[in-house]
């Protein structure tokens, strides 16, 4: 079963490192999970795909896949072994990069496997054969385009202001600008206007727009220009998913939005994105010209 590595090693993603196993679904599916239920009418007959309850389900059958899906979907996905503890080889070569980053194993539970980053700065990187050394303090842990990745680990925040006890607890932090949103001029009252802004314009999107956020027909929504996920706030009370996106070439906020609980990434919009574009029901765009524009030379890119 492929998975894949989050490694806390800037001060956006300041806490954990969190190995996610991704299970592929090889028997069944949510049909919630599924944009198009006409799928299923349209290829029900082949034998091979079919709508029962809550799921799709692949029983085999017909021509495409005559001994079920998950045979044929074995032949193309090589699936490494995950049971980490059962693992020897691969579970110490793991231990061995934790130690070095100085994370503390939390749990190893199945298929998943959590350490904690140290949120001081007492564990500085040591003789070991990763050959890692403390990023210069001239380096932004938040760039995340157009920069040569270094061998070097970020040291942990020790303001005390800005360090992950400060966040606000949950709902709070959502409605609070956290310390990070200072580090931007005159960011708190940029953040006050920004959330009061996006609340005024979902109600006008949903009474005026007839945008059907709240209801089944918007689940997965992205939204292109985040800034301080004023947007994803407004709507927190609505079934749906926001994924942030901040353009590469403004100010880095998603600290400010990873702070409020929301999640998001970092992305230049002259450059393809890297998740199909069916995923999400709504693609919001404020500021649609501002994407493309060149904050240096005025010009579009």
């Amino acid at each position: 079963m492929p998975g894949f590595c989050i490694l806390g090693t800037s001060r956006v993603i300041d806490r954990f490192m969190i190995c996610i196993l991704v299970v592929l679904l090889l028997v069944k599916i949510w049909h919630d999970n599924m944009p198009y239920g006409k799928i299923a009418e349209r290829k029900g007959h082949q034998g091979w795909m079919k709508h029962e309850g809550s799921y799709f389900i692949f029983p085999g059958g017909g021509t495409m896949f005559p001994d079920g899906a998950e045979q044929y979907i074995e032949k193309l996905v090589p699936r490494p072994p995950v049971r980490w503890k059962k693992q020897e080889k691969e579970w110490g070569e793991l231990q061995a990069m934790t130690q070095a980053l100085c994370y503390k194993s939390i749990t190893v539970d199945g298929n998943t496997a959590i350490w904690k980053k140290p949120v001081e700065a007492s564990c500085l990187p040591n003789q070991h054969e990763f050959g890692l050394d403390l990023c210069s303090t001239k380096d932004d842990p938040d760039e995340a385009w157009y920069f040569k990745l270094k061998k070097c680990i970020s040291k942990a925040s020790t303001v005390e202001e800005i360090a992950i006890g400060s966040i606000h607890r949950w709902p709070d932090r959502l409605s609070k600008p956290s310390a990070r949103a200072s580090l931007i001029d005159n960011g708190a009252s940029l953040f006050e206007a920004d959330s009061q802004k996006w609340v005024k314009r979902i109600s006008y999107y949903k009474k005026s727009l007839g945008v059907k956020l709240g209801t089944a027909h918007i689940r997965n929504v992205m939204d292109m220009n985040a800034f301080f996920g004023g947007f994803a706030a407004a709507i927190v009370s609505d079934p749906v998913w926001v994924m942030n996106v901040v353009p590469a070439q403004k100010p880095f906020t998603l600290g400010v939005i990873y702070d409020r609980g929301l999640i998001g990434v970092y992305h230049d919009w002259c450059e393809p994105f890297s998740t199909y574009p069916r995923t999400y029901d709504l693609i919001h765009a404020n500021g649609i010209n501002s994407l493309i524009i060149d904050p240096v030379s005025g010009k579009s890119r």
